[in-house]
């Protein structure tokens, strides 16, 4: 559920290593000013969009593809309205000229796939609790805000998703499988 700090860190700690571009969050005030922020953006993500779109997204349509579908192509049918729904965000962000069209296809159509992936892979796994994927929805939120990260590294996502569908065989509809998990 946390694991988004580790898969942040650890490419940006190698990227680091070879002289490659980490980009650092920039806080004014104490560090104790900046935890306090983060941990209120963090329930504030969790509350607020992580709780409510999981129940939707991981609660109820997830399972309902599942039936019919293998996880992964269950993934990719979730994929589409989670980023459509987000559409109003989005218009929001280029009338404040805050995203151009690289950002949205890098965020709402590159990104959000492997994302998708592993939150099928995270439901699945943990029985199909949707409170670890409200977590992990808040943390995906909030810990590229204040977190190092190395932006060529962020490969590292697809790579998570690719060991996932294998181990999981995310590719067999779930009655062929032996298990939820």
């Amino acid at each position: 559920m946390f694991s988004i700090p580790i898969f942040m860190l650890l490419p940006a700690a190698v990227a680091h290593l070879f002289g490659a571009t980490v980009l650092s969050p920039r806080h004014r005030g104490t560090l104790w000013s900046f935890a306090i922020y983060g941990a209120a953006a963090f329930l504030s993500a969790f509350f607020f969009t992580g709780v409510f779109e999981e129940v939707g997204w991981r609660g109820f349509l997830l399972p309902r593809l599942q039936r019919k579908f293998s996880p992964l192509v269950a993934s990719l049918l979730v994929w589409l309205p989670w980023a459509l729904w987000h559409a109003p965000l989005d218009v929001t962000r280029f009338r404040l000229h805050m995203w151009t069209w690289a950002n949205y296809m890098q965020v709402r159509v590159i990104f959000l796939i492997p994302l998708a992936i592993i939150f099928t892979w995270l439901y699945n796994r943990s029985g199909g609790n949707v409170l670890a994927c409200s977590i992990f929805h808040a943390g995906a939120d909030v810990f590229p805000i204040f977190l190092p990260f190395a932006p060529k590294m962020r490969a590292v996502i697809f790579v998570w998703a690719a060991c996932v569908v294998i181990a999981d065989r995310m590719w067999r509809v779930k009655k062929d499988r032996d298990t939820l998990g």
